[in-house]
């Protein structure tokens, strides 16, 4: 009792390594220790105590984040499920699979596809559609639609703010460019094609003339074959017995307030050796 007293009240101590913490701790000066002592005081060696605890746990941790790291990385599933982000969600008429992807509010995905941007919607089945309000039309497959407000039908791609591509395989390209018809290509703003496979090259081109070429008058036809005169105007109309559709680079329609009418000329290009030239 009298040694018990007497360690109370001189708080008698003793610093010591405990081999089962692997930690300084304190104990009473008659306990024995098997490595050197310490003369710390007792606050100091709880101290050393919990921070060694600390460093032992962080290095834990750090090892567990490693291992989840290489875990993720090497047994990583394979497909993925459908991405939504943003408030975006599934098409209306098919459920999105692996794959899809939408990415904005509002924007609607189907199938396979990609929709990008507040009501993008590309809910037929692979198809693209990126751009605020861009839209791949009516539920269309395989279109590609890349422009604030441009549409796509089926099998066709509309690249520029505005631009539609309104039939099957057209393409349209800048501002407002438009592919009214399967097979047209319309390049360059407001650009339009209203011809099957017509082409319009420029600023506010049209293609509106369907399986001809009509010129100023003249008294020889363009063919190499038996001469053909209608009219006193040359005629390329069905040459190889097919329709075909314009190119039309420029419009003869008036810009804008302007009276003067969009022409350009196509120079330095030679003469053709074929009928269909």
């Amino acid at each position: 009792r009298k040694l018990l007293w007497k360690v109370i009240m001189n708080k008698i101590f003793r610093v010591i390594w405990s081999h089962v913490q692997q930690a300084w701790v304190v104990v009473s000066e008659l306990v024995k220790s098997h490595t050197k002592t310490s003369a710390y005081t007792d606050k100091r060696a709880q101290v050393c105590t919990s921070d060694y605890f600390l460093d032992k746990q962080q290095d834990k941790f750090k090892l567990s984040l490693l291992s989840l790291v290489l875990l993720g990385i090497f047994f990583s599933p394979v497909g993925l499920a459908a991405y939504f982000q943003d408030s975006s969600g599934p098409g209306r008429k098919e459920e999105a699979d692996e794959g899809t992807i939408g990415i904005g509010k509002d924007s609607n995905v189907g199938p396979g596809s990609i929709a990008i941007g507040r009501y993008a919607k590309a809910e037929g089945r692979t198809s693209i559609a990126i751009g605020y309000e861009a839209e791949a039309v009516l539920f269309e497959p395989n279109a590609v639609v890349v422009g604030a407000t441009a549409q796509a039908f089926g099998y066709s791609a509309a690249y520029g703010y505005g631009a539609q591509a309104r039939a099957i395989g057209s393409v349209a390209v800048g501002e407002n460019a438009i592919a009214n018809q399967n097979r047209g290509t319309a390049l360059g703003n407001n650009s339009s094609v209203n011809v099957i496979g017509g082409v319009a090259l420029g600023y506010l081109s049209r293609a509106d003339t369907e399986g001809g070429i009509e010129g100023a008058k003249q008294t020889f036809s363009v063919t190499e074959r038996a001469s053909t005169v209608e009219n006193g105007f040359k005629s390329t109309e069905r040459v190889d017995g097919n329709k075909i559709g314009a190119v039309s680079v420029g419009s003869s329609f008036a810009w804008k307030n302007s009276n003067k009418p969009i022409k350009r000329q196509i120079t330095n290009v030679a003469a053709g050796t074929q009928d269909t030239d």
